[in-house]
């Protein structure tokens, strides 16, 4: 932490020398930046940045066109250059990375570069980097030269003394948890009960929905082992909760959304700690240049593709989606069998107002077997015999009638069919 503490007579006298050297108004910009700085000189607030999940060099093909996934996989550089220009305009004293910083072991020269050099030339700012399942075996640890102020993790307990105030430390602890070693060794984890401690891990809690090779974190495990904040990385929505009376867990989510199961704002948690009363504060800033947005839309009786983009135009209005967003249509209801409702055109038009645009046709076609008891042609006669068929559930009666009048309809559609 910037420690330097002046008197209000040294203040004003180095603001004199300061000033003295600045006569012309080009440099104005300059002199507010120095106040800026001056400020926060003597406080006693210590600021930290919580992120995770940023996924640099992600491939992003399985959405994406060519064109798209360039740029959307430099927006992701940016956006880590965008959060090294917010922490230090706004006197960021730490940044914790709580894993996947990187999206697979393999990391371009360029991505690597950007990362280290941006680390290396805010030298007032330490950075602390725990590695998570998807960055586990990238090289960053192997590299030669590693700027002073970014600090590593390994399979083992460390804890960094981060910053030693007039009144305790304030600590960072880490281990990396992979694939090899799972083990928390939480017997290992000892910490100080006068300091301030933030623990850094990247799993799934426990009582989270997990996936079948997901590394999990027993929360109760952690219940009184004196950790203020716990600093998690790996679920890309942010979240916060209790680990018993004295702190708390927080997940920053992703920094970007790359996927339509990333939903809404992403960003990261700001933490400011108050030295005095060994207190914190900690806010989500959202950051994303782009959130991805999901609008169910009630196709019901619409008859024209023109009916369906109206009837989206009006969810997406009111769901006040930006512009810039990624946006996934998902069409709801019943429309009649003879709608003409194509999704492509409906696609075309939307992409003239957001960089990308999903359609998922969850709508069903009107169906009554009764239209068709007396209705003398090959599309009765299957309705017929498939509805009569008491072998069949109503589910199965309904995949099957699906099937068959698209073959016999020339596939008007990728609809389900519901019995009424």
């Amino acid at each position: 932490m910037r420690e330097i503490k002046f008197s209000l007579v040294s203040l004003f006298f180095c603001s004199l020398v300061y000033l003295a050297h600045f006569t012309c108004a080009s440099k104005f910009i300059t002199i507010f930046m120095f106040f800026k700085k001056l400020k926060d000189i003597g406080r006693n607030t210590l600021k930290i940045i919580h992120c995770a999940d940023l996924h640099l060099d992600s491939s992003l093909t399985s959405n994406f066109n060519a064109g798209q996934t360039k740029e959307r996989k430099l927006e992701l550089i940016n956006s880590f250059e965008r959060l090294l220009r917010y922490a230090d305009e706004n006197l960021v004293d730490a940044v914790i990375i709580a894993g996947d910083l990187f999206d697979k072991p393999i990391v371009s020269k360029t991505t690597k570069n950007i990362v280290l050099d941006g680390i290396t030339r805010l030298k007032d700012i330490d950075f602390y980097y725990l590695k998570g399942n998807h960055d586990e075996f990238n090289s960053l640890d192997q590299l030669r030269n590693l700027p002073e102020n970014l600090h590593l993790f390994n399979n083992e307990w460390q804890t960094y003394t981060a910053f030693s105030s007039d009144y305790y430390d304030i600590t960072i602890s880490g281990k990396e948890l992979t694939s090899r070693d799972s083990n928390l060794d939480l017997e290992d984890l000892e910490l100080e009960a006068s300091d301030f401690n933030i623990v850094c891990l990247h799993g799934q809690l426990t009582g989270y929905e997990s996936k079948k090779d997901d590394i999990n974190i027993p929360l109760n495990g952690l219940v009184g082992k004196n950790i203020d904040y716990l600093a998690l990385g790996h679920i890309h929505k942010e979240s916060v909760g209790e680990i018993d009376s004295r702190g708390i867990y927080a997940y920053s989510g992703a920094l970007e959304g790359r996927g339509f199961d990333e939903l809404g704002e992403k960003g990261f948690i700001l933490l400011n700690i108050d030295e005095e009363n060994h207190s914190f504060t900690h806010e989500f800033i959202p950051f994303a240049k782009r959130t991805l947005e999901e609008v169910w839309v009630d196709i019901t009786d619409a008859y024209t593709s023109l009916d369906v983009i109206e009837l989206a135009t009006e969810a997406i209005n009111e769901a006040n989606i930006p512009e810039s967003s990624l946006i996934k249509l998902v069409l709801v209801g019943e429309v009649l069998v003879e709608a003409d409702i194509n999704e492509n055109v409906i696609k075309r038009h939307f992409e003239n107002d957001f960089f990308y645009v999903k359609i998922v046709n969850d709508s069903r076609f009107k169906l009554n077997i009764s239209d068709y008891a007396h209705e003398e042609s090959l599309k009765g006669e299957f309705v017929r015999l498939i509805a009569t068929d008491k072998e069949l559930s109503n589910k199965d009666k309904m995949q099957i009638i699906n099937i068959g009048i698209k073959a016999l309809t020339n596939d008007l559609g990728k609809q389900d069919y519901e019995i009424n």
